[in-house]
């Protein structure tokens, strides 16, 4: 399975490559939408490619197209595919209903889950898409539609998590090289503390990000209802 996994994950890199930065689009949307794939390590193999071409270049480090190259546009172009595949996912969880959640999981886990979204959903939804495997990511996606969360919160719940996630990932490879992908896990297990750090500096951040933009959409939203 692992094999199969790896030649799939080669295809797909072989098939998308040609598109540059809307790869990482396509292989995030597979990943949320089908068979998932190591993504973090896909997308800093993304990043350390564009890391080198810059240094080629003679790019500088401190340059508004470094920063932007690596920090943001993988980063943001594999969050929003996340989104956009985890759709398929959220639509099969809303037509499916809270009937179809309950065979999947315990009454204990759904309950759990249901507080959840019923309290925080936003945040319920964007925490598990901030955490690396084996979080159950799909099952909070599935999870979203169940229980019939807004399209628009879903869609920038995950978003956001996933973008926080990646630049995250983008800073970590630019200073130790795409191989930090493999060494995270270890660490996070011999350092557990590590993990509530980022947790609490990604909700920070988000929260921050959403309260920016969801002002001006709701005032948008407000103008067009006169």
């Amino acid at each position: 399975m692992k094999n199969l996994l790896k030649k799939y994950t080669a295809f797909l890199l072989k098939v998308l490559a040609p598109l540059g930065p809307w790869g990482a689009f396509g292989i995030a949307a597979v990943d949320s939408a089908a068979l998932g794939l190591p993504m973090d390590l896909i997308l800093a193999t993304y990043i350390y490619a564009m890391l080198r071409w810059l240094q080629a270049g003679g790019v500088q480090p401190a340059s508004l197209h470094w920063l932007v190259a690596l920090y943001l546009l993988y980063p943001a172009l594999a969050a929003l595919g996340s989104a956009v595949g985890s759709l398929l996912i959220y639509i099969i969880g809303r037509k499916g209903g809270e009937v179809a959640l309950r065979k999947r999981i315990s009454q204990a886990k759904f309950d759990a889950i249901s507080e959840r979204f019923e309290s925080r959903e936003f945040l319920a939804l964007m925490i598990p898409s901030m955490l690396p495997p084996p979080t159950p990511f799909k099952l909070f996606v599935f999870a979203a539609g169940a229980l019939k969360m807004k399209v628009r919160d879903f869609l920038l719940a995950i978003f956001l998590g996933r973008l926080v996630r990646w630049i995250i990932l983008a800073k970590l490879v630019v200073s130790f090289g795409p191989a930090i992908v493999e060494r995270l896990p270890v660490l996070f297990h011999q350092h557990p503390q590590l993990k509530f750090v980022a947790i609490f500096v990604g909700i920070a951040v988000v929260a921050v990000i959403y309260f920016l933009i969801r002002r001006p959409v709701a005032e948008l939203a407000h103008e067009a209802e006169k």
